[in-house]
């Protein structure tokens, strides 16, 4: 059972957090006027891409320049070395993919450049895919290779998780700040202080790039921020030590838990539109309106209600992540709750509009009158 006194946020995380913040509200209106200098723009075709505006790129460089002006206040700076280097690889191929459009094949190489970099070997979460792959009854000779390459993998599918979501005013920011969260509360738990300088940082530069990225939206991520942002949280996500909690329960199960809770939209919107995209014969790296907010758009959710229900939705799954650390709950119970939030978001994006819900929030506030005035008769 974790003591009360370690979850107490020390001051020195909220100021790498404050310092990331100013340092992305001050330096992305020059990437703005940098990015439409440079004609590094999202234009509008009226099909795929159907914002109101011309919209410049660059947001990953003002995003990238506040976490390390973050990181450069705390001690941590030079224990993250293997992810500068992953990073800076993935903004590099993001920034020429927004300026020159690379072809899928030479972008998933350069991704993969950018996951090797971020590191798979010896990391706690190989250690875990291990432990899965020895119940699985793998051969123990092949099963340290195959860890790492599991960690790869993890990294490719977040960065690209990541650069998927970001198809939307402020989504990809705000999924990214949610994720970054319970990154910092996991990494604090187990005390990681690198770990969590690094998630402040990141939730704090997020925040201040929101700012500016809020519906309507005055820069984007681009391919170079997404990936970028996808790369960081993965790294988080791999090297915290799982066997840290003092669970009644494997560390491969923990590990499950924690970051379906802390991943949930991003790895979710991945496998649906694998899924649907596969069902329809669409490769899956051509774009295509089978996104879940086009789906909500569809029926009728604007982009303010879309961006709210997120925020809902990650805080609330963030309170499961507490119960679980804190063991509150059973794992059983907290993986049902898991279960009813993924069917309740399932059925929110494909199939409810918003005059259903509108209507069903009518009618319990009704009856809420109703049994509240009764009440009132009585006394």
């Amino acid at each position: 059972m974790m003591n009360y006194y370690t979850v107490l946020i020390p001051y020195d995380f909220f100021v790498y957090s404050l310092v990331a913040y100013l340092t992305v509200r001050i330096t992305t209106p020059y990437c703005v006027r940098f990015a439409l200098s440079m004609g590094i723009v999202d234009t509008p075709d009226g099909k795929l891409k159907c914002h109101q505006k011309t919209t410049p790129y660059l947001g990953g460089i003002a995003l990238y320049s506040g976490i390390i002006a973050g990181m450069l206040c705390s001690p941590y700076v030079g224990q993250v070395l293997l992810l500068w280097c992953g990073v800076t690889v993935l903004l590099i191929i993001g920034l020429y993919d927004d300026k020159f459009v690379l072809l899928p094949g030479y972008k998933l190489i350069g991704q993969l450049i950018g996951a090797l970099l971020l590191g798979g070997c010896c990391t706690p979460l190989a250690e875990v895919t291990r432990d899965v792959l020895l119940q699985l009854y793998v051969p123990i000779e092949i099963v340290p290779v195959l860890g790492n390459i599991c960690v790869v993998l993890w990294n490719l599918v977040v960065i690209n998780a990541f650069n998927l979501v970001d198809i939307m005013d402020g989504l990809a920011t705000t999924l990214g700040y949610v994720s970054a969260i319970g990154l910092a509360i996991l990494s604090y738990a187990t005390g990681q202080s690198y770990l969590t300088a690094l998630s402040v940082c990141c939730a704090g530069a997020l925040l201040g790039f929101l700012y500016f990225n809020r519906p309507i939206a005055a820069i984007y991520l681009g391919d170079a921020g997404s990936m970028a942002l996808g790369g960081i949280l993965a790294y988080i996500a791999s090297n915290i030590m799982w066997d840290r909690f003092q669970l009644d329960m494997p560390r491969y199960n923990t590990a499950f838990y924690a970051l379906y809770l802390v991943f949930f939209i991003p790895l979710l919107e991945l496998c649906m539109l694998i899924g649907i995209r596969s069902w329809y014969g669409i490769p899956f790296f051509r774009g295509s309106k089978h996104h879940f907010i086009h789906y909500m758009k569809k029926n009728g959710f604007d982009v303010f209600f879309i961006l709210k229900s997120i925020i809902f939705i990650g805080l609330f799954l963030l309170l499961i992540l507490v119960q679980l650390l804190f063991q509150v709950l059973k794992p059983e119970i907290l993986l049902i709750l898991g279960l009813l939030v993924t069917a309740a978001w399932i059925a929110m994006v494909y199939f409810l509009t918003q005059n259903f819900l509108k209507n069903l929030g009518s009618t319990i506030r009704v009856a809420l009158n109703k049994v509240f005035y009764q009440k009132q008769q009585e006394k």
